[in-house]
């Protein structure tokens, strides 16, 4: 057995939802690891940081637990959350402290101890052998994935040089998820809005589709950051007041551009998403009033634009 001055040093975080009601409590669960290191190894400032958390999930209870960056996620019936508990406290033990856990494997306990007898003649001693090797630590695996499902999003736009003033505009979306990556599809509005002249005014609004590839360098429940490529084709419809005539027209929308979005969970299946666009104009649309015989450009669309929005996120596993 280890000296106490050899003896792991852990900080213990332990969080038990309120629907796991056959889960243990925290001191339960400090003695359960206790009892297959030998000693405890809980204080309040400890060399590792150990947090557990279990949760119930419908007629599941899932167990997590995170040793130092290292996460390990099992799950179980809701009512065999202790025997989830008691697993746990081992693969606790075993990535603390593995010698002490082998040790206590290895040593008979004073039950198993035969009673003492007469001292036997001592048999010549047998040729040496080779000790076999300890078996190896278990090892934490990698943390859980959050990373799959199905996104769904409704948001409200702010855009810029897109239409002839920003005036505000409505999308809405969903992405499915493989891995750290995505693949979305969007439609959006853009309110209508207007730009004028001494010869007349002029108002244009847009409705898109848009294809959206993004990757997730963060991925995780409480957060959700994203760089996508954007792509979107629709029209751009535009009419005039104020002129002799005036005759409703539809041109080419096209653009393309990166996007930069971030998403704050509220809950496991709820949050809020902010995103910045940067589109470049394919197509550029012109906007003119014919004054007299002579054409007089009253709006032209940016080459580049600016769309930011927030939306409203809903995760589906």
């Amino acid at each position: 057995m280890a000296s106490a001055a050899e003896h792991a040093s852990v900080t213990l975080a332990y969080t038990r939802d309120e629907a796991a009601t056959s889960c243990p409590d925290e001191t339960t669960f400090r003695g359960l690891v206790a009892a297959r290191l030998g000693y405890d190894p809980f204080v309040a400032a400890g060399a590792l940081a150990l947090s557990v958390d279990f949760r119930r999930g419908g007629k599941e209870v899932v167990g997590r637990l995170n040793l130092t960056g290292k996460q390990r996620t099992l799950r179980a019936p809701a009512d065999d959350c202790f025997e989830l508990a008691t697993s746990m406290a081992l693969i606790a033990a075993v990535a603390v402290d593995p010698d002490a856990v082998r040790a206590r494997t290895e040593t008979p306990s004073p039950a198993e101890k035969p009673a003492e007898r007469e001292p036997a003649p001592v048999p010549a001693p047998a040729p040496a052998q080779k000790p076999a090797p300890p078996p190896p630590a278990l090892p934490l695996p990698p943390a859980a994935d959050h990373n799959g499902g199905v996104r769904l999003e409704l948001g409200a736009l702010l855009p810029i040089g897109i239409v002839p003033a920003p005036r505000g505009g409505v999308r809405a979306g969903a992405a499915v998820h493989v891995g750290s990556f995505s693949i979305g599809a969007e439609g959006a509005f853009l309110f209508p809005s207007s730009r004028e002249n001494s010869s007349g005014e002029v108002s244009a609004n847009v409705l898109s589709g848009s294809l959206v590839p993004c990757a997730h360098p963060a991925d995780s429940e409480r957060w959700l950051l994203s760089f996508c490529a954007v792509g979107s084709l629709g029209v751009l419809r535009s009419s005039a007041a104020r002129v002799a005539r005036a005759e409703a027209a539809t041109d080419l929308f096209a653009t393309v551009g990166p996007r930069a979005a971030a998403v704050a969970m509220l809950s496991r299946a709820i949050g809020l998403g902010a995103s910045a666009d940067v589109p470049v104009t394919l197509s550029r649309v012109h906007l003119h009033i014919v004054d007299g015989a002579e054409p007089r450009e009253v709006w032209a669309q940016s080459r580049v634009g600016f769309i930011g929005g927030l939306s409203l996120v809903a995760r589906l596993k």
